[in-house]
């Protein structure tokens, strides 16, 4: 099962069901897509290598979260050590050119959202797309197919994302109402005064 098969499923289903529907993929699931082939990369590696499971000790698997965590979010010697660490202990590079072509991609989408222009775009796109393709990764060739397979629907995200206004904008009789709605406490009746029913020899005294 290659990494753009849930993608390719959807596609269908939704044609299938609503044909005359605009498609739009959202950036969150391409980020996931690229981890998810980082992931598949980092433990195909492991497996030919040592020949077995990944295991905690492994430089793959103690630095499998910074593998994951977007780069502005490292620190220098967060970077420093996962980036040396897999240098020295991973010596044909596929994990790193892996994470490299998932950063690639946060760089293409972020000047999509950004709504650069055409030209950087598609030079983004381009230096995607060749990254994967000379890396000669199975994984990767297979992530720029489906990246490239959804761009269009891919360019659409941020467009249809702003073409519905913000709720501040719109008239007050447009606006979304808030889903609680406050109820005052139900009223208490007054407790009336018992009377008693027996008399009493307190009660049949004369008032003076």
């Amino acid at each position: 099962m290659t990494p753009g098969f849930d993608l390719a499923c959807y596609r269908t289903a939704v044609r299938q069901a609503l044909p005359h529907a605009t498609i739009v993929v959202d950036h969150f699931h391409l980020i996931a897509l690229a981890n998810k082939t980082l992931t598949a990369v980092r433990q195909r590696v492991t497996r030919q290598q040592r020949g077995r499971r990944v295991c905690a000790a492994d430089p793959e698997r103690a630095n499998r979260r910074r593998l994951l965590r977007a780069r502005e979010n490292l620190t220098e010697q967060a970077f420093t050590r996962m980036w040396n660490a897999l240098t020295d202990q991973e010596p044909t590079g596929q994990i790193l050119t892996a994470w490299i072509a998932k950063e690639e991609l946060r760089s293409l989408l972020a000047c999509a959202r950004q709504q650069q222009p055409r030209s950087v775009i598609f030079h983004r796109l381009f230096r995607f797309s060749t990254w994967c393709a000379t890396s000669n990764i199975p994984e990767l060739i297979t992530l720029a197919q489906t990246i490239d397979a959804w761009w269009p629907e891919t360019g659409l995200h941020h467009h249809r994302r702003h073409q519905r206004p913000h709720r501040r904008n719109q008239p007050p009789h447009q606006r979304c109402r808030p889903r609680g709605v406050w109820l005052p406490p139900p009223h208490q009746p007054t407790p009336t005064r018992t009377v008693g029913l027996h008399t009493s020899k307190r009660s049949t005294q004369r008032l003076g």
